[in-house]
């Protein structure tokens, strides 16, 4: 192997493995809500008051992302990509490993949901920083006829961090007893995680500094307020990414992470089905965007395009997705999975493109952060909450489903208003 290809691999595992933990962290919260809910909330609590209440602590670990990613990104655009590439990784790591051994509530009483609310918000301060550095860093490290693939490849980490949740999440339930389960079953997959946290730290530090952010280094290029410029001289494109990835943020929350407590739940399908449905749709939803991103590499194809094939793939398919679950038909509802993967994917493995690209290089850092921390903050974080709202109040199986035709409405019509940044690169691998 070259050591061009040597590092372009590289890269990509590194900036792979942190969107792997991210997405892995929050999916096991949302997997695993209904043991939560039992085991950190107060059993004087209903069932749906007490699940209501652990998505509300999901939802506060990504309220507080804004605040990680406008301190996090300020010292990436002045100071360097790979310090907080670095430390984003470990910031995360911690929170996940203390959840796998936080003290019960019968344990401890309130003071175990308290520590728990702790944790959520530690976590979702350092993941602020993570998926846009990541971005940034591959964007700047990868030629311009590998960055759907660079950037695609990195999402299929956040995604594969989903199917190892779902992986685990799915063993779990095989090989031990309900009641081990919620015992401590549920504690081994947030502890794993802690353990692939020091494998990421120790990758990254093996990396060098973006080539992009040393040639600004150089040439003292850096922006002395990055958050401030941002909202001065780039308003269109933060509005436009901010709601470009809240199409992304809600969907993928909806069909990914949140159906598969909705149907344990509602419709009193096992874990270990509804996680095997959910692992099938991930391996096709990340071929997907693989595929797509090679093609859009060896093609030159506009990236605007598959962005909005996934946005008319959850506008068509949404309303049957979740129709689909009252034939109570594993075959046909197996097969929904995939045909929805396959639509949906090649959106969302270039939307970090998108975002990239619609700013200039010294504030690309905090322009990215900032979009695609306020969509998943109040967006991604609100779908839980949302989508049960809209189920108690309209009693039908495809209320969620509103949601998300609305979400990808609006990210068609941002997609269209997108413009982007003609930039130089100072160097390539």
């Amino acid at each position: 192997m070259t050591n061009e290809k040597r590092d372009f691999f590289r890269v990509l595992i590194a900036s792979s493995i942190g969107g792997i933990m991210e997405f892995y962290d929050f999916v096991l919260f949302i997997l695993f809500a209904g043991i939560i809910s039992q085991v950190f909330i107060s059993p004087e609590q209903s069932p749906f008051l007490a699940l209501l209440m652990t998505y509300t602590m999901f939802a506060v670990g990504y309220f507080v992302r804004p605040l990680g990613c406008t301190i996090l990104a300020h010292f990436g655009d002045k100071y360097g990509r790979k310090k907080i590439f670095t430390l984003t990784v470990f910031l995360m790591a911690v929170p996940t490993f203390l959840i796998g051994v936080l003290p019960t509530y019968s344990q401890i009483g309130p003071m175990a949901t308290i520590l728990l609310l702790i944790l959520r918000i530690c976590q979702g301060l350092a993941v602020g920083g993570e998926i846009p550095g990541s971005s940034t860093f591959v964007y700047e490290h990868m030629a311009n006829n590998r960055k759907a693939i660079g950037l695609s490849s990195l999402f299929s980490g956040l995604v594969g961090g989903v199917l190892l949740g779902s992986l685990i999440g799915a063993l779990i339930t095989h090989t031990v007893s309900k009641e081990v389960l919620i015992t401590w079953g549920w504690r081994i997959p947030f502890l794993l995680g802690g353990v692939m946290g020091l494998i990421g730290i120790y990758i990254r530090t093996k990396l060098s500094e973006s080539p992009t952010f040393k040639a600004m280094e150089k040439f003292k290029q850096q922006s002395k307020m990055p958050f401030i410029e941002v909202f001065k001289e780039h308003k269109t494109s933060l509005f436009s990414g901010i709601f470009t990835t809240l199409f992304i943020a809600s969907s993928f929350t909806t069909f990914y992470m949140y159906t598969t407590s909705y149907m344990t739940k509602i419709f009193h399908y096992s874990y270990s089905l509804v996680l095997t449905f959910n692992t099938l749709g991930l391996v096709l939803f990340i071929l997907s965007m693989l595929i797509w991103a090679v093609f859009i590499d060896k093609y030159a194809i506009n990236i605007k395009k598959p962005f909005i094939l996934s946005g008319l793939t959850v506008i068509i398919l949404s309303i049957p997705f979740f129709m689909i679950f009252k034939t109570e038909n594993n075959l046909l509802i197996a097969l929904m999975y995939l045909i929805f993967a396959a639509g949906f994917g090649p959106g969302v493995g270039i939307f970090t493109l998108l975002l990239t690209k619609s700013f200039p290089a010294k504030v690309r850092f905090t322009g990215v952060s900032i979009s695609y921390n306020v969509s998943f903050a109040v967006f991604g974080g609100l779908t839980p909450i949302i989508n049960s709202l809209l189920f108690k109040k309209f009693g039908v199986i495809q209320a969620p489903a509103y949601y998300a035709i609305l979400a990808a409405i609006i990210g068609i019509i941002a997609c269209f208003t997108t413009k982007f940044i003609n930039e130089e690169e100072n160097q390539k691998i």
